[in-house]
């Protein structure tokens, strides 16, 4: 199996009773990456994450982590995964330091050099001496990352960790997260239903809709291969619309507010622009409305 595979699941599938939790889901994450695992709540998330870490038996299917089967004592060799599944739990009462010394302690020897590298990764340094109950919800959850990059994993594994983050927590931890990959030279791996910051954070994504792939590429391509809206405005507003409606590569054409909007490919629109000019009408303003994930996702949704 191909080395710089850090995850893949092949026809994966999961049953609780009569529910079906994964329905064939085929995933590819390669190393480097920071991937996105959307979907919306009963996609198959987490039930994927837990069935990647050996927390859950597959019905059918494999799921493999750096090429060993996922569950196994292989693939969780030289501590080469680190996750952070749940909210993070810690002694409240002792220091953010202490409390990382005595949970790497449970693993084996502790490498204090190492502790102080991960606090000032994950941005708590001057604060690593404060008790955990001092800690706000965000500094918690750099904590629980710090945790898990303790023992130098090459693929971190995170099951929401946005969830219940105010704005500044949210950008603390898209930093982290970007830091880790780049300075660290981590795989991440995180599950979200907070698409804006899948699309600043993310480099690749897959959407999860009933426990299967409905969509996966690089963030990017995402969104540059969906149709567009295009925003113009032009000096006759009904001859205008009347040449954009007999355009085949224009899906949809109307007059709102004094302007006319566009829907075509991203790559038609100097077509548009073209067609109208040629049409002798004067063009104003033209621009492109910028399509996200949210747009994407909820196309896919429906």
């Amino acid at each position: 199996m191909d080395n710089d595979i850090a995850i893949q699941t092949v026809h994966l599938r999961k049953r609780y009773g009569r529910h079906r939790a994964l329905n064939g889901l085929d995933l590819t994450v390669r190393r480097g990456e920071i991937f996105g695992f959307l979907g919306p709540n009963g996609a198959g998330k987490s039930t994927t994450i837990r069935i990647l870490l050996g927390l859950l038996r597959p019905t059918r299917g494999h799921a493999y982590l750096w090429g060993q089967p996922a569950g196994t004592v292989a693939s969780r060799s030289d501590d080469r995964v680190g996750s952070l599944v749940e909210e993070p739990t810690f002694y409240e009462y002792l220091s953010g330091r202490r409390n990382l010394q005595l949970l790497a302690s449970l693993s084996g020897p502790v490498d204090l050099k190492r502790i102080d590298e991960v606090i000032e990764l994950v941005g708590l340094k001057g604060r690593e001496k404060d008790p955990v109950r001092a800690y706000s919800h965000g500094m918690k959850q750099r904590l629980g990352i710090a945790q898990a990059l303790v023992p130098r994993p090459e693929l971190l594994i995170l099951d929401e960790p946005a969830s219940g983050l105010d704005p500044k927590g949210l950008v603390e931890v898209r930093d982290l997260l970007q830091r880790i990959n780049t300075e660290e030279g981590i795989t991440v791996f995180l599950s979200s239903h907070l698409l804006h910051e899948v699309e600043l954070i993310c480099t690749d994504a897959a959407i999860v809709s009933d426990g299967r792939i409905v969509k996966r590429d690089r963030v990017a391509n995402l969104l540059s291969s969906q149709e567009t809206s295009v925003s113009i405005e032009v000096d006759d507003l009904e001859r205008g619309l009347e040449v954009l409606s007999g355009l085949a590569f224009v899906s949809e054409a109307q007059q709102r507010d004094g302007m006319l909007t566009a829907v075509c490919p991203p790559d038609a629109i100097a077509e548009v622009n073209t067609a109208l000019v040629e049409a002798h009408l004067r063009v104003s303003r033209l621009a492109r409305e910028r399509l996200t994930l949210e747009d994407l996702y909820m196309e896919l949704m429906q």
